[in-house]
């Protein structure tokens, strides 16, 4: 498993699943850290294509802190949390993935796949919300368009017009905008 592979969102994402499983004191890092780090990521992908695909994200983010919640802790001073074997696993199905997609690296997408398809608490999470593998596919086809990921920063390209643009229909529709001004005679 290459870290050079990893995009900027998904080495975040991995990284703050570390720190989330220090913080809380688990002696490692498993998929529900994971998965929490996916959630909570600002600007990431995976609430707004849980969210395409009709998946109450928030359902997810609950069932999720409650298996955080019920993991063993360390007492104070233990060592810092390894990622488990199970969060290696998830990760090295995310890589497959990525080849899968045929992407060059792999994306918080991708990893959010892996979780959906791996038993465990994250994976038990995401399907009781109805985010099966299949579904997820169809909503990250959906968000993503038709970009592959081909750089480390490839999350950053998708959504644009909704990150970036002004639906003036519905500010119009919802009565948001300025009246039209010295156009009285064309209208």
């Amino acid at each position: 498993m290459n870290a050079d592979r990893f995009t900027v969102k998904s080495q975040e994402a991995l990284q703050a699943a570390l720190s989330l499983a220090a913080r809380n004191r688990n002696p490692q890092a498993l998929p529900e850290h994971l998965l929490s780090a996916l959630l909570e990521q600002e600007g990431g992908i995976v609430t707004p294509v849980l969210r395409n695909a009709g998946v109450d994200d928030v359902a997810v983010r609950q069932a999720n802190n409650g298996a955080i919640g019920a993991m063993p802790t360390l007492a104070e001073g233990g060592e810092a949390s390894q990622p488990a074997s199970e969060l290696i696993q998830a990760l090295q199905r995310a890589e497959a993935l990525m080849a899968e997609m045929n992407d060059e690296y792999v994306s918080t997408e991708h990893m959010l796949l892996a979780l959906a398809a791996q038993d465990g608490a994250a994976g038990d999470a995401l399907r009781a919300a109805g985010a099966t593998p299949d579904v997820l596919k169809e909503a990250i086809a959906k968000v993503r368009g038709p970009h592959r990921v081909t750089d480390q920063n490839a999350e950053d390209q998708y959504q644009a017009l909704e990150k970036y643009g002004v639906d003036l229909t519905a500010r119009a529709a919802e009565g948001e905008l300025d009246p039209v001004i010295g156009r009285d005679d064309e209208i």
